[in-house]
């Protein structure tokens, strides 16, 4: 008898450590997947900052000394050059501003969890 309730213990312990690895698991699994999106929101956001940041830019140039005035063709196609310009730049490490406010996100997200913890 003694056996067997031994046994029946170590399965039920077996059984819990699984159900409780398997949480962990999907936690991690959740964890990843909201990180990943959080990465893609900051990366969109560093594109619309460069956009806005390389419009303004282009403002500050003088196209009063020009030979040939610009049509709306012309300046249709400079802000469409920009907009490219300012999307490829936030693709890959882009400037850091995706990265920062990433590490500022886990952070945060650490803090919470610490104080949930607590």
């Amino acid at each position: 008898m003694q056996i067997s309730n031994s046994y029946n213990k170590a399965m039920v312990s077996s059984q819990s450590s699984k159900t409780s690895d398997l949480n962990k698991l999907k936690n991690k699994t959740k964890n990843m997947t909201e990180d990943k999106q959080a990465m893609e929101a900051f990366k969109a956001f560093e594109g619309e900052f460069l956009k806005i940041m390389f419009k303004n830019m282009q403002k500050t140039l003088d196209d009063s000394n020009s030979i040939i005035p610009k049509s709306s063709g012309t300046k249709m196609m400079e802000d469409m050059y920009y907009e490219s310009l300012a999307e490829e730049s936030s693709k890959g490490s882009g400037m850091g501003l995706a990265k920062m406010l990433y590490e500022q996100y886990e952070k945060e997200k650490a803090n919470r969890v610490n104080n949930e913890d607590e």
